[in-house]
């Protein structure tokens, strides 16, 4: 019976990374690559926290969609791209700016100690080929490497959604601009919901797919990180639209959802509609791990 596992922010929480909720509250601010970059990443935690004292009931998604409602304005202290910058490069753990985000990436093999025996237990049990994350992290692809293989190289998953040819540039020597050309494998199909912290928009509107996370640390040459912000209406770009559709279609043929760290929150009214219109009860099997509510509409076990 063919497995399509599906990952939210709890998956990445259990390997030390921040929630939604969390991106913004932190006593140290993300690495910078200069003073302008140091400011702006300062003015996004002053204009949070400005923002949350007249708002403290409300979450980190509530402010990043107002920031998306008032565009490239500074009304309410800092603009949508500076908050995604900031909350992007809390999902690494580098540290300095230079010139480990070129060496940083989904050539690097490397398994939380947390998920090392999830990815265990799924790899072994279950017909997996479909992974589904709702995350802009590389834990996923960091852990799916050949279990011997500890030198940076490619991992065993390529980006569902994507019509171009999946190449990477792995650099070895960012001095001398020197790098190898690497294949992605194809043992697995990983659909990224939000983007990635190795993609970009790079002069155009076609993603550029890299292995490191240069991407959230450039703020020059026509270069933004290729995500979409974790609010509740999404702003699609097309690149998005054929990942989203792609994603749906293999969540409705798989026999078993595995469901891990997501908790279908109510504010997130694009998933909830993509969801309901993928689940194909009652063929589909659904396994939740990390929570026992999830308004699919179908019942669910409570743990793997």
């Amino acid at each position: 019976m063919s497995t399509a596992l599906i990952l939210g922010a709890g998956f990445s929480c259990a390997a030390g990374l921040p929630l939604t909720r969390d991106l913004f509250d932190c006593k140290e601010l993300p690495l910078s690559k200069s003073d302008e970059d140091l400011g702006a990443l300062k003015e996004v935690a002053d204009a949070y926290h400005n923002w949350r004292s007249l708002n403290p009931i409300d979450n980190a998604e509530t402010w990043l969609s107002a920031l998306s409602e008032e565009g490239t304005s500074r009304l309410l202290g800092t603009t949508l791209d500076n908050a995604l910058q900031f909350a992007l490069r809390r999902l690494v753990k580098l540290r300095n700016a230079h010139p480990e985000p070129y060496y940083h990436g989904i050539c690097t093999p490397y398994v939380h100690p947390t998920h090392e025996l999830f990815w265990r237990f799924i790899t072994k049990n279950f017909d997996l080929k479909y992974i589904v994350s709702l995350n802009y992290d590389l834990l996923v692809e960091q852990a799916l490497h050949e279990s011997h293989q500890k030198n940076r190289s490619a991992p065993q998953c390529y980006y569902g959604g994507f019509q171009y040819d999946q190449i990477v540039r792995k650099m070895t020597n960012v001095t001398r601009k020197e790098a190898e050309q690497v294949a992605l494998g194809h043992r697995y199909v990983l659909y990224k919901m939000h983007g990635s912290i190795n993609w970009a928009w790079e002069h155009s509107p076609t993603i550029k797919i890299h292995d490191d996370v240069r991407a959230i640390f450039r703020r020059k040459r026509g270069w933004r990180p290729a995500v979409i912000a974790p609010i509740p209406e999404k702003n699609m770009p097309s690149e998005f639209s054929q990942i989203w559709n792609e994603a749906g279609k293999v969540l409705a043929d798989a026999d078993n959802w595995i469901v891990c760290g997501y908790s279908m929150p109510d504010f997130d009214l694009a998933l909830r509609r993509f969801f309901e219109r993928a689940v194909n009860f009652p063929a589909a099997y659904v396994v939740y791990i990390g929570s026992q509510q999830c308004s699919f509409g179908i019942q669910m076990a409570d743990n793997a």
